[in-house]
């Protein structure tokens, strides 16, 4: 049987020695991000998947982007909420769309933990990725 570690880390700017050391020790790194916050997105693609991809570069290591509250998509307070900003829930294709500019290939996954959708086909995802790995 395969131990399977997960750590959160703080993804505050402030905290780069706290994320490093785990990108480098890990068999795959699993990103998330707020579908009913597309700047969480943003930032993921922006800033911390190219932060992780120049720590492990060397160490080919799995990158996974999930997004999270999914039952939050087709919310009407959340769609309202986003509209006054002119924004909008995230959807799977925006979110594929915007790993298209990340160097390396990251597989996306939509799970909401408040009801449970897809939660378990995403660690199955994960963890298949790490077997797949070894």
């Amino acid at each position: 049987m395969r131990r399977v570690s997960i750590f959160e880390i703080p993804g505050h700017p402030f905290f780069p020695e706290q994320r490093i050391p785990h990108y480098e020790e890990a068999d795959v790194i699993v990103f998330m991000y707020a579908i009913d916050d597309p700047s969480s997105l943003q930032m993921l693609t922006e800033k911390w998947i190219l932060e992780a991809i120049d720590t492990i570069a060397s160490h080919r290591i799995p990158v996974v982007c999930v997004g999270a509250k999914k039952d939050l998509q087709k919310d009407q307070q959340v769609i309202q909420r986003l509209a006054l900003e002119n924004k909008s829930p995230v959807t799977l294709q925006q979110g594929s769309e915007m790993l298209d500019g990340v160097p390396v290939d990251v597989p996306i996954i939509e799970c909401s933990a408040n009801d449970l959708e897809q939660v378990e086909f995403a660690f199955n995802i994960i963890f298949a990725i790490v077997l797949a790995n070894e």
